[in-house]
């Protein structure tokens, strides 16, 4: 009789727990200040407050199949959509309800269609902390509202000039010669690999929060101060790049591959080293970068180059940006693209999702293995040769 009742004790927890969850993020309703409302039309400012409200809690559930949002322009702009994803979370705080929403702006044109700022903030300490501040469109439909990206109206001001098969968009400057670089690298791409480019529409930001900001990504934490750059492509062949220039190879690499490649067993680390072949990193030409290694082995002649090789994402940084993991892949991408051509350093792509073949790759291509990495590099070969000549 008590292990019945016990049982059904942890059942009527369980269940309560569960509503209490339920009704927890039903009630992320959104701050509005007493000076900041959608709209002085009562009708109108609480038909906006419930419907975006329903649209967060969909959102923050990671649904975007809701009648809030416009299925067609959503497959279209789900970047910026993905922005409300679990936007209440944090793991720093472990608190999967510390952001909340807060109404910074609403304004009509027409009193039909409002444009809403919206920032996501917590406190800690007494302290606000800011994860996010969107900007986007709210259209009536029937009796609620749907949400949209303002991507569109964002760049409709912009110059444009085509060349090839691909259309620049600028907002000032506009270099012609790094364009027609960047189409000519296009068109080698479709021939060395056989396949049509996916790239339709370059983007020239000046910088990566020029790239957010098209999209209504007014604040990013994550990016605030960033000197990264910035690339985007989606399924419409667009390219949104944030590096202001006309010929950002290195993620057109990325793009490419993205879409020829799809669900195929290519491995992230390689492609790495293919973009940087032909693109650089982050501004800085492979010749460039490998005089950090050769730097490196000056330094420390016992440097053990096998084990910052295997340790992809986490091995030693350069500068804080460049993964030493990357530029020795970028190093073989070029060796054997000399070597053996372009379908060859196709065929080291493909060499598992964890580059689970890839000393089985390389020892076809270049003779190098897991058992002779260092002493192929660091002696037969001497890598700080190799990388001075290359």
């Amino acid at each position: 009789m008590f292990v019945e009742n016990h049982i059904t004790m942890k059942k009527i927890l369980f269940i309560a727990f569960c509503l209490i969850s339920i009704s927890i993020y039903s009630q992320q309703e959104i701050f509005q200040n007493s000076w900041v409302k959608f709209s002085k039309d009562s009708i109108i400012n609480s038909s906006l407050e419930k419907s975006l409200n329903a649209f967060l809690i969909e959102a923050n559930k990671a649904n975007f199949e809701n009648q809030y949002i416009n299925e067609e322009h959503y497959k279209k702009y789900e970047y910026f959509f993905q922005q409300f994803e679990k936007y209440s979370n944090s793991n720093y705080y472990k608190d999967s309800l510390f952001f909340k929403p807060q109404l910074l702006k609403s304004f009509s044109y027409d009193k039909k269609e409002f444009y809403i700022t919206l920032q996501f903030v917590g406190v800690d300490d007494k302290k606000p902390f800011v994860r996010k501040i969107l900007e986007f469109k709210a259209i009536p439909k029937e009796d609620y509202y749907q949400f949209f990206c303002l991507f569109e109206e964002n760049i409709k001001h912009w110059k444009s000039d085509k060349k090839g098969g691909v259309t620049f968009h600028y907002t000032d400057t506009y270099n012609e010669k790094k364009a027609i670089r960047f189409v000519k690298f296009n068109e080698e791409l479709e021939r060395l690999t056989k396949k049509k480019s996916p790239i339709y529409h370059y983007y020239k930001c000046k910088d990566t929060q020029e790239a957010l900001s098209i999209f209504g990504i007014k604040y990013s934490y994550r990016r605030a101060n960033s000197d990264y750059g910035f690339g985007l492509s989606d399924e419409y062949g667009n390219f949104i790049t944030g590096i202001n220039s006309e010929d950002y190879l290195h993620d057109h690499v990325h793009s490419f591959f993205g879409k020829i490649y799809e669900n195929k067993e290519t491995w992230r680390e390689f492609e790495e080293g293919i973009a940087i072949y032909y693109g650089g990193n982050w501004g800085v030409h492979l010749s460039e970068l490998k005089t950090v290694l050769r730097n490196e082995l000056k330094s420390n002649p016992n440097f053990d180059f096998l084990s910052e090789f295997k340790k992809a994402r986490k091995s030693k940084r350069y500068d804080g940006k460049h993964l030493y993991n990357r530029i020795i892949n970028a190093v073989f991408a070029e060796l054997i693209i000399k070597k053996h051509g372009f379908d060859a350093a196709i065929e080291v792509l493909h060499c598992g999702n964890n580059g689970e073949q890839i000393y089985t790759q390389l020892d076809n291509k270049l003779g190098i293995n897991e058992k002779n990495f260092l002493s192929y590099t660091l002696r037969r070969h001497n890598l700080l040769l190799i990388f001075s000549q290359l």
